[in-house]
């Protein structure tokens, strides 16, 4: 209790009461979302926020969070995430959170978190060369910055390779890791082929690349989309125009584009609630409530975030929409947080 009196009342000093509200009305808020959504909101939250204390707590809250959290690359990306955002507050903090992510596991992992999170704190290393060799001596390996610093300066970029090929995560090599190990050694190969072509050797241990995808045939269009742009003519009689939209409404749950479908139903909710169709309001909003409950975790807060900015583009009001989704919630309090420090 005595570190969150504390907390508050540094929030205070900082921000004043209005802004103090808010903040906890984000925390609070954020707790009722899923784990990794919770921990999301946190993170952006944080981003927003200069670096005082009330972005350290935030801070610090995620990284407690995700000792919890059994998904390896999820907790990963948001550890790397954190770090950056933590590196100008607390440097040292910022190195041991990239040391608890380990160097790329599998040829399937997305990304090498524990390179990504040395890249954030290189880009804000006032000394960038030492902290891309601290990286890639701790096993780090995708930091574009180094071939930056060796594309810079190729006749001293002999340093930076060796360390690149002690790293190669070999077998586990992505084709982005053969890449820039690639381009790496063919700038200093003019300068040390001897290295360049020991590092060449490095090259294969990696696995094939994968075989091209095809490009799958893109989805046929939505039928409440052809829908909704024969019923979108404001020069329509007002019960025409009403007519079609009902129908449009009536083909959202079928919509393949989950984030498009929150956005008519959202839209749809707030036009025939203007219009007094109370009964058809009702029903509107009934069918984004039961698309909103398909929203239980980080996957789908893109879709989310697009819904906010369209519910503010559209004026749409929050309160119409009768909706209680957490995720929902939270994020609109951080985009009237965005709001009110940007003023």
């Amino acid at each position: 209790m005595r570190i969150a009196a504390l907390f508050l009342a540094g929030l205070e000093i900082v921000y004043g009461s209005a802004l103090t509200d808010l903040l906890e009305r984000l925390e609070q808020t954020s707790r009722s979302q899923a784990p990794l959504a919770h921990i999301d909101t946190l993170i952006s939250a944080a981003e927003l926020l200069p670096p005082e204390a009330p972005r350290l707590h935030f801070l610090e809250t995620s990284i407690s969070l995700l000792g919890a959290i059994p998904q390896e690359e999820s907790r990963y990306f948001y550890l790397a995430a954190a770090a950056h955002l933590l590196a100008n507050q607390d440097r040292d903090e910022a190195e041991q959170i990239c040391l608890r992510i380990p160097a790329r596991q599998s040829v399937k992992w997305r990304t090498d978190y524990r390179g990504r999170c040395w890249q954030f704190l290189a880009l804000q290393s006032k000394n960038r060369r030492a902290t891309v060799l601290k990286g890639l001596h701790t096993g780090a390996f995708q930091i574009p910055a180094a071939y930056d610093l060796i594309l810079a300066a190729p006749e001293d970029g002999s340093e930076i390779l060796q360390a690149l090929m002690t790293s190669f995560p070999g077998k586990n090599a992505a084709p982005e890791d053969v890449a820039l190990l690639d381009k790496s050694l063919r700038a200093v190969a003019p300068f040390n082929l001897g290295l360049a072509r020991e590092a060449a050797l490095r090259l294969r241990q990696a696995p094939p690349p994968p075989e091209p995808e095809e490009a799958a045939e893109g989805p046929p269009p939505d039928r409440a989309e052809e829908l909704f742009r024969s019923a979108d003519d404001l020069g329509l009689p007002p019960g025409e125009r009403s007519t079609r939209l009902t129908r449009v409404l009536d083909a959202t749950p079928r919509m393949a584009n989950y984030t498009r479908r929150l956005q008519l139903q959202a839209y749809l909710t707030e036009w025939f609630t203007a219009e007094g169709a109370t009964g058809t309001a009702t029903k509107a909003v009934e069918m984004l409530n039961t698309s909103l409950a398909r929203c239980q975790d980080e996957t789908c807060l893109e879709s989310i975030d697009s819904l906010v900015d369209f519910i503010v583009k559209n004026r749409i009001n929050p309160e119409n929409l009768r909706v209680r989704h957490p995720s929902l919630a939270a994020r609109l309090l951080l985009r009237e947080l965005r709001i009110q420090l940007e003023r």
